[in-house]
Order: C-alpha cells, then sequence, then structure tokens
C-alpha cells in the first residue's frame, strides 16, 4: 500500500513560518492535524498515519494538532508514538478541555488544567504556551 504522503528534498527549508501569537513559538505555515489519523473519516492505518507525520516534518510541517477526544484519546496515543523520535521538532496545539463526559459533549468553556497535566507526559512536555483562555 503507498504511503499517504512523500516527503520532497526541498521541504522544510522552503516552508514559511508563522508566529502564534505575540511572542509565541514560530511554526510552519502549514499545520497538520491529527483527527484523520484514527478513523474519524473511514478505516485509519497507524503505520501510514506515523509516516504521513514524518513525512510532513520533513517538509516544514512542524505544528501539529490534536485533541483528547479524537479517536476518543487514540490519536494522543498515536501521536505520543511519535513524539518519541520526533518531540524536539515539533510544536503541538490540543482543544484540552473538551471533556469526554458524555453529559457535557464537545464543551470547551471549562478548560480543564487536570487534562493537559494527564497528558504532558504522554507527549514529553514540560509546560505550555498558551495564545487562548486557560
Amino acid at each position: 500500500m503507498p504511503t499517504p504522503c512523500h516527503a520532497s528534498d526541498s521541504g522544510a527549508a522552503s516552508m514559511p513560518k508563522r508566529q502564534l501569537g505575540r511572542g509565541g513559538p514560530l511554526v510552519g505555515a502549514v499545520a497538520l492535524g491529527t483527527m484523520n489519523f484514527v478513523g474519524s473519516y473511514g478505516e485509519a492505518d497507524s503505520g501510514d498515519a506515523l509516516r504521513c507525520m514524518e513525512a510532513c516534518l520533513d517538509m516544514g510541517v512542524d505544528h501539529l494538532d490534536t485533541s483528547n477526544v479524537y479517536g476518543s484519546g487514540r490519536a494522543e496515543d498515536l501521536l505520543a508514538r511519535f513524539l518519541k523520535k520526533f518531540r524536539h521538532r515539533v510544536v503541538l496545539a490540543s482543544k484540552c478541555a473538551i471533556p469526554r463526559d458524555p453529559g457535557h459533549p464537545f464543551d470547551n468553556s471549562r478548560p480543564s488544567h487536570a487534562t493537559m497535566a494527564r497528558a504532558r507526559p504522554r507527549w514529553r512536555s514540560p509546560g505550555c504556551w498558551r495564545a487562548g483562555r486557560m
């Protein structure tokens, strides 16, 4: 089966950079979301997803987006596997305030520091920079 993404030799050097918010990190102008890697839009193969993330990183896509609700946490688990090798090269974005509680579906009005605290060790992240409210 072909890999869904292909790296190019000219990638990372040609990706424009953008600053997140005021004083935030510089990231590639294109971000990669992880919701599609956990079956949200049909079947997904974790090997293909990992190869795609690496190919995107090689092309300068160093801003990855996830959420604790993508695939009921499977996106974060997959991302954790990727970050074991590439954590030093990426900036993560997460909608970490979305509770998994069925009584409060997709309500991100109450940010969860506890959710973030659980994710940090998995992502190997000592702390966070935040653009939004928390």
